[in-house]
């Protein structure tokens, strides 16, 4: 038997698989977006962006006023409720991975 908490042939340790084993069943994340920017794009660190994401695909129109993070959270748990029949939930920070 293996000493580690996931089977060998994933060769890591899944997060999913450790929210699982320590709440009894699945987690859905929550994505939220607090209207931070990205230091890669902002011009702290440099502003052509991220190498690991195109921020363009999941970011909103920064146009648009965002609604509260509490609205967010609520409107996303009830669409997953809904959609996945679950009950345990994660809040996730997103757009430009709010670094």
């Amino acid at each position: 038997m293996s000493p580690l908490p996931f089977p060998v042939e994933d060769r890591y340790y899944r997060f999913s698989r450790y929210l699982r084993q320590q709440f009894g069943e699945r987690v859905y994340r929550i994505s939220l977006d607090a209207g931070f920017t990205c230091p890669t794009r902002d011009g702290r660190i440099s502003t052509g962006g991220c190498l690991y994401c195109n921020n363009s695909s999941f970011a909103p129109d920064r146009s648009k006023s965002l609604p509260s993070i509490q609205t967010q959270l609520h409107k996303g748990i009830a669409t997953a409720r809904k959609r996945h029949k679950t009950r345990k939930f994660l809040a996730y920070f997103q757009a430009y991975t709010n670094t």
